[in-house]
């Protein structure tokens, strides 16, 4: 009974078998979804998705270009809906943020890093001294007696 459900599970998520389905999916993973704020077309559960889908599916096997349903779709809902940052400066500096965050996080560990290793611990500057002043007054005594 399990290995059913995971055979099922699998088939459910299994990627498209055609040329044209898996163009499809693509298309659908690259647009914003109108009816799941923050979702592709793809991972949208809504079923006016599923409508979409199913015109979208229609108007490709009729021969309409991607581009060309794209721009039908940003002309009906009035809003841009390709999964891409504008061209803008805030779309720009919207995918630039994490890149500056781990740029600054290795500087961080680096310079970090670099005291840590040009900077002696304090006890072993203490156990340096220590052995210093030690073997200072062996040799003293030994010069003595």
């Amino acid at each position: 009974m399990l290995a059913l459900v995971f055979s099922m599970l699998f088939i459910a998520n299994a990627p498209p078998q055609s040329v044209e389905d898996q163009a499809l999916h693509q298309f659908y993973s690259d647009i914003w979804s109108p009816y799941c704020k923050g979702n592709s077309l793809q991972d949208c559960p809504s079923g006016q998705a599923d409508d979409l889908r199913q015109k979208i599916r229609q108007a490709y096997m009729q021969g309409e270009s991607f581009e060309s349903i794209r721009r039908r779709l940003e002309q009906e809902y009035q809003k841009p809906l390709r999964m891409m940052p504008e061209a803008n400066w805030r779309g720009k500096l919207a995918y630039s943020i994490p890149w500056l965050a781990i740029l600054g996080i290795v500087l961080a560990l680096f310079a970090y890093w670099k005291t840590r290793i040009h900077a002696p611990s304090p006890t072993a500057r203490s156990a340096s001294s220590t052995l210093s002043t030690d073997l200072e007054k062996e040799i003293a005594e030994r010069m003595k007696g």
